[in-house]
């Protein structure tokens, strides 16, 4: 019923429906944590923590990409630490190490102090750019809209801004260097194929996207086999495929490409699986260290951010073609 309502918002409101519920969001939010407020300072002054509430839904990686890295720009503007809290279903470095910012939260987080802590709801942001936070406060952010703050503010340059942050923040981590070594592949030694599907050739997650009929599923299939068979002829790198449809991914074994393990696809926001976080965000590596990705396009295929942003945080060509 909820996703009924949110979708039924973002039908009739657009932009402004999606800026809404998230407001909306954030006002519950606040509620929530009323009963953690503490009337003592919060030792944490000049401080923005970036919060993952286990007990609200979350989208998809690139989506909670797009938001820590707004937050993290405007706390850097304003002079303040930056923090992210994501400790569940399990913890941010066990996938992502720091790399030039100390972004690991030590203790136990936010104080939540009535004083000097304040809520920041991070939703489309408009004129974002010059956000002004007020020094010498907690800022604590728990409620987000997946959105680039950047591209929303019209920088033409959004996908090199993206690529600066990502990698002031991260790195991979040690269990996900292993992961890329073990793939054996060479960064910028390959090009990527993505194709997102959601439920087109059948059933991958509960949403409003339909499976297609089986005459529509056959030539969809065909179309994207033939342009990843004309990818693997136009270059002499190996030629990676990614995708979330397992079915497609059978579908192109034949040709002369690589396809890694896909035991564990899933939606990040669909799932709580170890092994489906590991394979998200090695997936986003392995994009973002190849020589070029190319994105497969379709009035039947979702506009996926996901291979995108991670071109841009490698700082990898990108192309899209229609199929």
């Amino acid at each position: 019923m909820i996703d009924k309502i949110k979708y039924f918002i973002y039908r009739i409101g657009g932009q402004r429906g999606k800026e809404l519920l998230t407001v909306l969001k954030g006002i519950l939010f606040e509620i929530r944590y009323v009963r953690r407020a503490t009337l003592m300072p919060s030792p944490n002054a000049n401080v923005f923590h970036f919060v993952f509430d286990p007990h609200y839904s979350h989208p998809g990686l690139a989506d909670r990409l797009k938001a820590i890295l707004g937050c993290y720009y405007i706390a850097k503007q304003n002079g303040y630490s930056f923090k992210i809290v994501w400790r569940e279903p399990f913890p941010l470095s066990d996938f992502l190490s720091e790399s030039r910012v100390r972004w690991q939260c030590d203790g136990h987080g936010p104080a939540y102090s009535i004083r000097n802590t304040r809520f920041f709801i991070y939703s489309g942001l408009r004129k974002g750019l010059g956000c002004k936070l007020r020094p010498n406060k907690e800022y604590v952010c728990c409620c987000y809209k997946g959105d680039d703050l950047f591209y929303v503010n019209g920088v033409s340059d959004f996908d090199k801004r993206f690529g600066s942050l990502f990698n002031e923040l991260f790195q991979p981590s040690d269990m996900m260097r292993r992961l890329l070594a073990g793939t054996g592949l060479t960064a910028k030694g390959y090009v990527s194929v993505h194709a997102r599907f959601v439920n087109a050739l059948g059933q991958f997650e509960s949403s409003k996207y339909p499976i297609l009929p089986v005459e529509r599923q056959k030539d969809l299939l065909s179309r994207c086999r033939a342009a990843v068979g004309r990818v693997a002829e136009d270059t002499d790198l190996p030629v990676v495929i990614f995708s979330d449809s397992k079915r497609f991914l059978r579908e192109v074994e034949d040709l002369p490409v690589i396809v890694l393990d896909s035991d564990s696809i899933c939606h990040l926001s669909k799932t709580s699986d170890f092994s489906a976080f590991a394979k998200t965000f090695l997936d986003f590596f392995v994009i973002s260290q190849s020589k070029k990705l190319y994105r497969l396009c379709a009035p039947e295929l979702y506009a996926t951010n996901f291979s995108l942003y991670a071109s841009f945080a490698g700082n990898t060509d990108e192309e899209d073609i229609q199929v």
